[in-house]
């Protein structure tokens, strides 16, 4: 197999799975080194494709046009996280991201694509079993997320829900 041709197959894997797929599991795949995978991964990126890499592994950004997005902007004590993200995945959203806007270092953000309770847990697990801390530490609590759900409707009852939480801020 030519590295072109593992690069079309891994864009296949990554375009049909709707889970991330690690780059260990990549190289175990075609017999290569996890730094060959990074390397074809970049080459894909730079064909213009949307490969996100997250601390779960590699996906495609698939077009969502039937879902709506919306950035909002909340403010809560890590001890909340959990309770904030169950309130967005139980009205029907998605977590696509979090982002702060730093005084000095500008806008930082990770991909988070938080869909369920199970990936809450993940999220969460992986914050501890690394000793990280979130990002929300660096601005006093105020963070932001962009989120998805099938309709404005469903964003407007996440931002009412996280409103009545006291977690929303209004801009």
């Amino acid at each position: 197999m030519t590295s072109e041709e593992r690069r079309r197959e891994i864009l296949r894997i990554l375009e049909s799975s709707d889970e991330p797929i690690t780059g260990a599991e990549l190289a175990r795949k075609f017999c290569v080194t996890r730094q060959i995978i990074v390397k074809d991964i970049a080459l894909i990126k730079a064909e213009g494709v949307q490969v996100l890499s997250t601390a779960k592994g590699y996906f495609v950004q698939k077009k969502m046009e039937l879902f709506k997005r919306r950035t909002i902007t909340v403010c809560h004590s890590a001890d909340a996280i959990t309770d904030e993200l169950q309130i967005i995945v139980d009205l029907g959203g998605r977590v696509l991201d979090t982002q702060v806007n730093h005084p000095f270092y500008g806008r930082l953000g990770e991909v988070l694509n938080i869909k369920s309770r199970k990936d809450i847990g993940l999220f969460l697990n992986k914050l501890h079993e690394t000793g990280c801390e979130p990002l929300l530490y660096l601005t006093k609590g105020v963070h932001m997320h962009t989120i998805e759900a099938e309709d404005e409707k469903s964003l407007d009852e996440i931002c009412h829900a996280l409103d009545a939480a006291g977690y929303l801020l209004l801009e």
